[in-house]
């Protein structure tokens, strides 16, 4: 499987809080295929998520 996302090394935001690296998908016009939004599944923890989605939800 290619492309369907990528790893963000750990960094600080702006607040000062420290985030730690993690697993991302690749950014689209679309928040509803996100590990986070519900009906999807993180392929690497196996946690659904928790998210809203901006479609019918």
């Amino acid at each position: 499987m290619c492309c369907l996302g990528h790893y963000v090394k750990g960094h600080y935001t702006k607040s000062g809080k420290y985030v730690e690296g993690h697993d991302a998908t690749n950014p689209d016009r679309t928040h509803d295929n996100n590990y986070s939004t519900k009906r999807n599944v993180n392929p690497h923890t196996h946690e659904p998520g928790t998210k809203k989605t901006f479609s019918n939800d």
